[in-house]
Protein backbone atom coordinates (compact mmCIF):
# COMPACT_ATOMS: atom_id res chain seq x y z
CA UNK A 1 0.00 0.00 0.00
CA UNK A 2 1.55 3.36 -1.02
CA UNK A 3 1.79 6.07 0.94
CA UNK A 4 -0.78 8.81 2.23
CA UNK A 5 0.15 12.16 1.30
CA UNK A 6 -1.58 15.71 2.06
CA UNK A 7 -4.53 16.75 -0.21
CA UNK A 8 -6.04 20.00 -1.06
CA UNK A 9 -8.75 20.35 -3.55
CA UNK A 10 -7.71 24.25 -3.47
CA UNK A 11 -4.02 24.98 -3.73
CA UNK A 12 -2.71 28.56 -2.91
CA UNK A 13 -2.67 29.49 -6.91
CA UNK A 14 -6.58 28.66 -6.58
CA UNK A 15 -6.87 31.52 -3.65
CA UNK A 16 -6.06 34.27 -6.38
CA UNK A 17 -4.53 37.89 -5.28
CA UNK A 18 -6.31 40.36 -4.07
CA UNK A 19 -5.81 43.28 -7.26
CA UNK A 20 -6.34 46.60 -8.35
CA UNK A 21 -4.88 47.43 -4.82
CA UNK A 22 -6.53 51.73 -4.73
CA UNK A 23 -6.18 54.29 -2.00
CA UNK A 24 -8.63 56.89 -0.89
CA UNK A 25 -8.35 59.18 2.39
CA UNK A 26 -4.88 59.64 2.27
CA UNK A 27 -3.65 61.90 4.56
CA UNK A 28 -0.08 62.86 6.03
CA UNK A 29 -0.33 60.07 8.83
CA UNK A 30 -2.99 57.47 7.29
CA UNK A 31 -4.93 55.82 4.44
CA UNK A 32 -6.94 53.63 3.34
CA UNK A 33 -6.00 50.47 0.82
CA UNK A 34 -8.72 48.76 -1.05
CA UNK A 35 -8.92 45.62 -3.09
CA UNK A 36 -10.39 43.66 -5.32
CA UNK A 37 -11.50 40.47 -3.85
CA UNK A 38 -10.48 37.15 -5.44
CA UNK A 39 -13.33 34.94 -6.18
CA UNK A 40 -12.09 32.27 -3.70
CA UNK A 41 -13.85 32.76 -0.52
CA UNK A 42 -10.47 33.27 2.44
CA UNK A 43 -10.53 33.62 6.10
CA UNK A 44 -8.45 36.62 5.83
CA UNK A 45 -6.61 39.29 4.46
CA UNK A 46 -3.05 40.47 5.67
CA UNK A 47 -2.18 43.55 4.92
CA UNK A 48 2.02 44.56 5.03
CA UNK A 49 3.09 48.00 4.52
CA UNK A 50 6.76 49.50 4.64
CA UNK A 51 8.50 52.61 3.72
CA UNK A 52 9.89 52.48 0.27
CA UNK A 53 13.08 53.17 1.36
CA UNK A 54 13.62 51.28 4.25
CA UNK A 55 11.72 50.87 7.45
CA UNK A 56 9.94 49.24 9.80
CA UNK A 57 7.45 46.51 8.29
CA UNK A 58 3.79 46.79 9.89
CA UNK A 59 0.97 43.64 9.22
CA UNK A 60 -2.48 44.20 9.87
CA UNK A 61 -4.97 41.08 10.01
CA UNK A 62 -8.10 42.10 8.31
CA UNK A 63 -11.52 39.25 8.21
CA UNK A 64 -12.12 37.69 4.72
CA UNK A 65 -15.56 39.69 4.27
CA UNK A 66 -13.68 42.92 4.29
CA UNK A 67 -12.18 45.06 1.04
CA UNK A 68 -10.53 47.53 2.38
CA UNK A 69 -7.94 48.27 5.60
CA UNK A 70 -6.74 51.63 7.47
CA UNK A 71 -2.89 52.18 7.71
CA UNK A 72 -2.18 54.12 10.54
CA UNK A 73 0.67 56.01 12.04
CA UNK A 74 2.69 56.67 8.77
CA UNK A 75 5.15 59.49 8.24
CA UNK A 76 4.27 62.43 6.51
CA UNK A 77 5.68 62.54 3.08
CA UNK A 78 6.72 59.00 2.78
CA UNK A 79 6.18 56.66 0.33
CA UNK A 80 5.21 53.25 1.12
CA UNK A 81 4.97 50.17 -0.50
CA UNK A 82 1.53 48.03 0.60
CA UNK A 83 0.59 44.49 -0.02
CA UNK A 84 -2.65 42.07 0.62
CA UNK A 85 -2.39 38.46 0.93
CA UNK A 86 -5.71 36.24 0.88
CA UNK A 87 -5.40 33.65 3.40
CA UNK A 88 -7.62 30.32 3.85
CA UNK A 89 -6.78 27.75 6.83
CA UNK A 90 -2.49 27.69 5.92
CA UNK A 91 -2.37 29.01 2.22
CA UNK A 92 -1.64 32.31 0.91
CA UNK A 93 -2.44 34.01 -2.22
CA UNK A 94 0.17 35.87 -4.40
CA UNK A 95 0.33 39.33 -2.68
CA UNK A 96 -1.88 41.85 -4.45
CA UNK A 97 0.84 45.13 -4.48
CA UNK A 98 0.56 48.66 -4.96
CA UNK A 99 2.43 52.20 -3.31
CA UNK A 100 0.89 55.25 -1.78
CA UNK A 101 2.86 58.81 -0.67
CA UNK A 102 1.37 60.49 2.51
CA UNK A 103 0.71 64.49 2.06
CA UNK A 104 3.14 66.91 3.95
CA UNK A 105 2.08 67.90 7.21
CA UNK A 106 2.60 71.16 8.34
CA UNK A 107 4.84 73.14 9.80
CA UNK A 108 3.21 74.44 13.36
CA UNK A 109 3.99 76.77 16.39
CA UNK A 110 4.13 80.01 14.14
CA UNK A 111 5.17 82.81 16.33
CA UNK A 112 6.23 86.65 15.59
CA UNK A 113 9.04 88.13 17.94
CA UNK A 114 11.37 91.31 17.60
CA UNK A 115 8.52 92.82 16.10
CA UNK A 116 9.06 96.27 14.89
CA UNK A 117 7.57 99.21 13.11
CA UNK A 118 9.47 97.00 9.65
CA UNK A 119 10.32 94.31 10.59
CA UNK A 120 9.41 90.49 12.54
CA UNK A 121 11.27 87.51 13.24
CA UNK A 122 9.15 84.20 12.65
CA UNK A 123 9.55 81.13 14.64
CA UNK A 124 7.99 78.01 13.68
CA UNK A 125 8.57 74.13 13.87
CA UNK A 126 9.34 72.72 10.53
CA UNK A 127 7.18 69.95 9.34
CA UNK A 128 8.23 66.28 9.41
CA UNK A 129 8.44 65.41 5.88
CA UNK A 130 11.26 66.94 3.85
CA UNK A 131 10.77 70.04 2.07
CA UNK A 132 12.28 72.62 -0.02
CA UNK A 133 11.23 75.52 1.34
CA UNK A 134 8.22 77.03 3.09
CA UNK A 135 6.56 79.98 1.34
CA UNK A 136 5.45 82.86 4.20
CA UNK A 137 2.48 84.91 3.23
CA UNK A 138 1.50 88.15 5.41
CA UNK A 139 -0.68 91.24 5.31
CA UNK A 140 -0.97 94.37 6.58
CA UNK A 141 -4.21 95.40 8.50
CA UNK A 142 -5.48 96.89 5.34
CA UNK A 143 -5.63 93.10 4.13
CA UNK A 144 -3.50 93.25 0.69
CA UNK A 145 -1.59 89.93 1.04
CA UNK A 146 1.93 89.89 -0.14
CA UNK A 147 4.38 86.54 -0.56
CA UNK A 148 7.66 86.48 0.64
Amino acid sequence: MGSLWPFSSLSSADLGAPNGLRFSDVTDTSAIVHWVVPRARVDSYRVTYLPAHGGNTKSLTVDGFDSHCGLSNLTPGVTYEVSVVAVKGERESEPGAGTVTTALDKPSGLNAVNITDSEALLLWQPAIATVDGYVITYSADSGTGREL
